[in-house]
């Protein structure tokens, strides 16, 4: 008897199901691994970030707040023989002034560091993915034609670090926190006793009143107020936003990273600099290097449009959320708890925490680790991996 039209459908169809399985099994073998490579490449960056990237430019920022947070020349003030009424008068003064600087130096410091643990975290994230996308394309026809960074390149990127955040985005964050810091504890009288309750209070205010401006990207405005009356600093404000110009000079752009144009004029200084010590340049080094600069660009490009976007606003707003409670709950176990006091007066509290502060900038790997802590700088980064 011969076989039937529906026998015949049946053997078929399990053939093609038994293939289909093979192939779906295949296709989830092949994603499987690919992800645990991804994963692998993933943890690779984490572990690069916190032994190498972090303890690398952490001190670059130590001595940027050292510079713009400076409590020295107060203290020399403070030191000097007290003379008539005046000159008391001055030194009370000398002091309201340490003491905003000494919590603002604080907080400058906490956010500081967990400004470039975000920064150097997303610029890792970037030069690792184009290293493993280099080599997976090695012996393909398409890497033939796929764009190699050296080593020069790869240290150039991630230097634009320091170039930037590190130099001026430190700066004009201090003149926020600055700003922010004299009307938040300006009126804490610095013959009244605290406690540690009463410092958590404290520093949970100034969080409160400073993350949201820190987050905005928009620090200019606090440069202002810190050097300029009210009225003027309006005025400049509404200027500013007439022309349209108050985002491009005060967003995360400026305070991350140089200008485009200030990077190819580095890049190319140091491409210059490498040639005159070696036998000149030819036509292809000049093509190389310019397409070197394309790509760098390229993945500045891509560093700019994260920090623009939300993702990068709630997950800064939780490493920032996260490190402050780090550095509060130190402070009162260290300043109070530690000690065995229950009270404090404030003009001790004063240098007391601008020495914390210090420690903080020393050995920042709690901080670093509050922001690696945060499931929101975990997404962001995966996102872009």
């Amino acid at each position: 008897a011969g076989t039937s039209p529906m026998e015949v459908f049946r053997g078929l169809h399990c053939k093609f199901r038994g293939l289909f399985d093979k192939v779906d099994r295949e296709l989830r073998e092949d994603t499987e691994r690919a992800y645990g490579d991804l994963e692998a490449q993933f943890h690779c960056v984490e572990q690069v970030l916190h032994k190498t990237a972090l303890p690398s430019i952490a001190p670059r920022v130590k001595y940027s707040l050292q510079r713009f947070c400076d409590v020295s020349t107060l203290l020399q003030v403070l030191r000097q023989p007290t003379g008539d009424g005046d000159t008391s008068q001055s030194k009370l003064q000398v002091w309201q002034d340490l003491k905003v600087l000494s919590f603002a130096r604080a907080f400058a410091a906490v956010v500081s560091l967990v400004i470039v643990s975000m920064q150097m975290r997303l610029m890792l994230t970037v030069l690792s993915r184009q290293l493993f996308l280099e080599r997976a394309m090695e012996g393909t026809k398409r890497g033939a034609c796929w764009p190699v960074l050296d080593m020069q390149a790869q240290e150039f990127f991630l230097s634009l670090v320091e170039k930037g955040f590190g130099t001026r985005g430190v700066e004009q964050l201090v003149g926020v926190v600055k700003s922010i810091t004299k009307k938040s504890v300006g009126d804490l009288a610095l013959s009244k006793s605290t406690n540690a309750e009463e410092l958590r209070l404290v520093l949970r205010n100034l969080r409160k009143q400073t993350v949201p401006t820190v987050v905005s990207g928009d620090w200019g405005l606090g440069v202002a107020e810190a050097t300029k009356s009210t009225d003027d600093t309006s005025e400049a404000t509404n200027s500013t936003n007439d022309t349209g110009n108050s985002i491009k000079e005060n967003n995360w752009d400026t305070n991350l990273l140089p200008s485009d144009d200030d990077v190819r004029a580095m890049w190319r200084a140091r491409v210059e600099t490498k040639e005159n010590a070696a036998s000149g340049d030819s036509n292809d080094s000049i093509k190389e290097n310019t397409q070197t600069a394309d790509l760098v660009l390229s993945m500045v490009t891509e560093i700019r449009a994260v920090v623009r976007s939300p993702g990068f606003a709630m997950a800064l707003t939780s490493a920032l959320e996260n490190a402050w409670d780090v550095f509060e709950q130190r402070a009162t176990h260290e300043l109070f708890v530690q000690k065995e006091i229950t009270q404090m007066p404030v003009a001790k509290l004063v240098p007391a925490l601008s020495n914390l502060s210090g420690d903080v900038l020393k050995k920042p790997e709690s901080l670093f680790a509050a922001v690696a802590s945060s499931p929101k700088v975990v997404q962001l980064t995966r996102e872009m991996w």
